[in-house]
């Protein structure tokens, strides 16, 4: 190798500095074991040297300068052995050792306590002759292992570290076995003995020296004064030191406090941690937890070793349990449960004996009161045999561990469940330990225990949910169970916890009854909640069956629901309830309630007829407005149910009209209508004029709908087609839950009135006038126009301006738009004419009249001029007689005229005995006014006829002679 390599001096006050070794090289250190305040190694195997100074050096490649084989000195020529000083800084107690990736627990300083933490599946190596001890104990479940030279190893996590199949494992250093902590204590007490150990160290070529001890009988109580430690130590004991190595190992280390040699090689009390070094401000002492470092008198190139351990001879057995045999109560359920194992037992050459029950049983862990129990009754345990048998005190078998005497084997039965005291864990242990006695074949004996740790049985149950809906809260009730399963502990009582939620759609984010806050209170066996305060009105109470988990819900009020677009949006309650067991073991069991919000709704009166739920409908006719306002009112009922009280208002915005609108569009007199809502109340408005308004009280949605102006209708052929209104009304309950209702309004058209006029009786050639209109109405669509005249079959229409003139049969008639006629009478007229006129309003309503003038004539009576004709019966010898000739008459101003007979017939002149006969026979005379004619009849014998034509001419026949008076007179 080449020569040492100097490292710098001593750095200056709080600083740091990083050095790397050069590989292959020895060192030399310039500064001397009274310069240095602490050794430590960090998490990358760097070696951190600090400073009485306050400053620190870092050696980075400490760890493969060690690997290396090279070897440092220090300032004043004392050679150390790098290995060593590695290995008792950060490679003996509780470190891996790279070999066999085991962690060494070596013999403590004297009078010092060392505390090891145990981890999960770690192999440990207890790297000391049990001779070196002098007894052993578990005390909360630590174990306490005491050593000849007064210290102690406190396994601080045993009895935790110990349970499951993940054990850490233990390892003799004398013996090639793997032991519970239960054979150690009982190793420990069986090879006690009160020898003072002695170690020496040599030179590699001597004989290794074999230690003796005595170890007194084990210390079962453990020691009260176990001192802090923060990690496992081990303490080597190296012979007496140079003034140097005596400098070396008085320093104070970072890890903890100054201790000495023992056991072989160097003293450290604790193991250093892997923090980064801040140098001195940080450091200082840690006080019993001091790392003391005492370095040998070292030969030129003599490494230091620890020397091997070597047993005594004829030690005795070795007996060793098992593990610790876990079993759960839980599967009582099926019946007894059983677990099974054997002890390892190690006779050595004076053959086997056998294995008892010494009668040394013990238990710990979570006990209900301190005291091995059953349902509350206490347990004694008693050797029956080769085994032991747990029975109560009223006569219940518990538990029992039966013996094989000849090679170890044992089977542990448990029928009852045991009281545990830990009602917050549901695995809770409790240890049970059996002291079992291994003899060889010449008596010696040793022993060993039987642990077997009991896990808890715990309930188990089942919330339960129900569902309430508002909608029907009078109050409103839910009933319910939980699922209940006491387990092997048997039945306890079932309890609220006092946790109470309510989630869900709760309106705030607080749960309120009508916006006032709800208090809950639990008691053992239910809640209550009240409105306001604790002694408030009851809002809702849930009661609680302690023994069977039976319970009633009950509502009285409304809760107040977020989500006003979901009528049937929840809030869900939440009770904490836990189901306990015998020995105080909990199982949650959550009683949730989900509540639906109710939403107002719509009274139905169930009348016949009348409009749906939520809908009113009014009618009014414009036709008298003539008489001021139109008026309709009515109300809308809503039931709030549980969320009262309710308003009442308009949906803004939802306005719509519909139906026989002139246009298409709303208007009044063709301007146009818009509908708003001012200060709750909808008004239309043309212009500035308001023609409706439709108002509803908030409270008890009472409406009143007013129209003052008529609405432009389009049907001018139906005097009553509708305009409909639509009005939106929305219910709103307390928490805003609502339902939309509507009024229809129906406005029907009004439309003119027009109404006959005459008879107007003039003489002809007079004229008359007037105006049609003047008894018509015309109703609220103003103005009223006369647009159609008819006459016979003809119609005509009336110009918008002018005269309209229509030729009649007895006089012509003029008139215009506004219902001004005159009317003049032809001069030879005489009878009445009849004139139909339509009068129609402003949105195109009709209607229709007549005016009707009789011309009247001023001399109605014609004057007929008579006739006369003379007939000679001589000439009836010939035949028929025919006399024809005419009648005229004067028909004045009403000609011309017609004749015809009026059926008055006389006689006179020289009439046989004064009456007209024929050969004796009575003549007489009818008028058949169909034929106009006259006919003479004596006995059925027509004697004469006179037939008159209508322009006055006429035909005398005489078919018989009548019998005349003067015979003498032959005319």
């Amino acid at each position: 190798m080449a020569s040492n390599n100097i490292i710098m001096a001593v750095p200056s006050a709080n600083t740091s500095v990083n050095y790397d070794l050069p590989a292959n090289e020895n060192a030399k250190l310039s500064f001397s074991p009274s310069d240095i305040d602490g050794l430590k190694l960090d998490g990358n195997g760097s070696l951190v040297i600090s400073f009485v100074e306050g400053g620190n050096v870092t050696i980075n490649n400490f760890q493969s300068f060690v690997d290396n084989g090279n070897t440092l000195t220090l300032a004043d020529g004392t050679a150390v052995d790098p290995k060593l000083l590695f290995e008792g800084l950060g490679g003996i107690n509780d470190n891996r050792a790279a070999a066999n990736d085991l962690i060494k627990i070596g013999v403590p300083a004297d009078g010092a306590t060392e505390q090891v933490t145990l981890e999960k599946g770690q192999k440990y190596l207890l790297d000391f002759d049990l001779t070196e001890t002098q007894g052993a104990d578990m005390k909360n479940g630590q174990m306490v292992i005491n050593f000849e030279n007064g210290g102690k190893i406190v396994i601080a996590n045993y009895e935790q570290a110990m349970k499951g199949a993940d054990a850490p494992e233990l390892n003799l250093a004398s013996k090639t076995c793997i032991v519970t902590g239960d054979d150690l204590i009982t190793n420990i007490q069986a090879m006690g003995k009160t020898a003072t150990p002695e170690v020496a160290v040599v030179e590699e070529e001597k004989e290794n020296v074999g230690r003796k001890s005595k170890v007194a009988d084990a210390d079962m109580e453990g020691k009260e004064d176990i001192g802090p430690g923060n990690a496992t130590k081990l303490a080597y004991k190296a012979p007496e030191a140079e003034p140097t190595a005596e400098e070396l190992a008085e320093i104070e280390t970072a890890a903890g406090g100054a201790g000495r040699p023992a056991g072989g090689g160097y003293g450290f009390n604790s193991r250093p941690g892997t923090e980064p070094f801040q140098g001195k401000p940080d450091i200082g002492p840690l006080g019993q937890t001091q790392l003391s470092y005492e370095a040998p008198r070292l030969d030129p190139g003599r490494p230091f070793i620890d020397q091997p351990n070597n047993p005594p001879a004829n030690s005795g057995p070795l007996a060793i349990g098992p593990a610790a045999k876990f079993i759960d109560e839980t599967n009582l359920a099926n019946g007894p449960v059983k677990t099974s194992g054997s002890i390892s037992i190690d006779y050595g050459a004076d053959g086997p004996g056998g294995v008892a029950p010494n009668g040394g049983f013990s238990s710990g862990g979570s006990q209900t009161g301190g005291q091995l129990s059953s349902n509350g009754v206490p347990i004694v345990v008693t050797v029956v045999g080769n085994s032991y048998v747990g029975t109560t005190l009223n006569g219940v078998k518990v538990f029992q561990l039966d013996i094989d005497p000849t090679d170890g084997d044992f089977d542990f039965t448990q029928f009852e469940q045991l009281d545990h005291a830990n009602g917050n864990d549901a695995n809770d242990q409790i240890v049970l330990n059996f002291g079992l006695t291994a003899r060889d074949g010449d008596g010696d004996s040793v022993g060993t225990t039987v642990q077997i740790v009991v896990a808890d049985d715990a309930p188990t149950a089942s919330g339960a949910t129900g569902e309430v809906d508002e909608t029907k809260l009078s109050p409103v009730e839910v009933t319910g169970n939980l699922t209940v399963d006491f387990g092997q502990d048997g039945a306890g009582t079932i309890v609220t916890t006092g946790s109470f939620e309510a989630s869900g759609s709760v309106k705030g984010g607080v749960l309120m009854s009508s916006g006032v806050p709800i208090v809950v209170e639990s008691t053992p066996s239910g809640y209550l909640g009240r409105v306001g305060s604790a002694t408030g009105p009851v809002a809702f109470e849930l009661t609680l069956n302690q023994q069977t988990g039976a319970f009633t819900y009950t509502q009285r009020v409304n809760l107040d629901h977020a989500d006003n677009n979901d009528e049937n949006d929840i809030i869900t309650l939440t009770f904490g309830t836990n189901v306990v067991d015998y020995d105080g073991d909990k199982a949650p069991a959550p009683i949730i309630i989900n509540i639906k919000d109710d939403a107002p709704t719509w009274y139905d009166c169930g009348c016949p007829g009348k409009p749906t739920p939520g809908n009113a409908e009014e009618i009014v006719d414009e036709t008298f407005l003539a008489n001021g306002s139109l008026v309709r009112t009515g109300q809308l009922v809503a039931e709030f149910g549980a969320d009262k009280p309710g308003t009442y208002e308009f949906k803004d915005g939802s306005f719509v009209s519909s139906g026989s609108k002139l246009g298409g569009n709303l208007t009044h007199n063709g301007v146009p209508v818009v509908v708003a809502i001012e200060n709750g109340v909808y008004v239309g408005k043309a212009g500035n004029l308001v023609i409706f308004t439709m108002a509803i009280d908030k409270t008890t949605g009472n409406y009143k709908y007013e129209q003052f102006e008529q609405i432009d209708h389009a049907d001018g052929t139906n005097p009553d087609d509708v305009i409909s209104f639509e009005f939106t009304v929305v219910a709103k309950d307390f928490e805003g839950d609502a339902v939309e209702g509507k009024i229809t309004v129906k406005v029907l058209d009004d439309a003119p009135d027009a109404v006959n006029d005459g008879l107007f009786i003039i003489n002809q050639g007079e004229t008359i006038n007037g105006n049609v209109t003047s008894n018509d109405n015309p109703g609220q669509d103003t103005p009223g126009k006369v647009v159609k005249v008819a006459f016979g079959n003809q119609t005509f229409d009336v110009p918008v301006n002018g005269q309209l003139t229509v030729n009649g049969a007895h006089g012509v008639l003029k008139i215009d738009q506004n219902g001004v006629y005159t009317y003049t009478a032809n001069g030879n007229a005489q009878g009445i004419d009849s004139f139909t006129y339509t009068l129609r309003d402003f949105d195109g309503d009709t209607d229709t009249a007549t005016l009707e003038i009789c011309v009247n004539d001023i001399d109605t009576t014609p004057v007929i001029t008579p006739a006369t004709e003379t007939v000679d019966e001589t000439a009836l010898a010939g035949g028929v007689i025919t006399e024809t000739g005419s009648v005229t008459a004067n028909f004045f101003g009403d000609g011309p005229g017609t004749f015809s007979g009026n059926n008055v017939f006389s006689y006179g002149g020289s009439a046989l005995n004064g009456n007209l006969t024929h050969q004796g026979q009575q003549v007489a005379v009818s008028f058949n006014s169909q034929t106009n004619t006259y006919t003479g009849v004596a006995n059925g014998i027509t004697i004469f006829t006179l037939s008159i034509a209508d322009n006055g001419s006429y035909e005398f026949k005489l078919y018989q002679e009548l019998d005349h008076a003067d015979g003498n007179n032959a005319d």
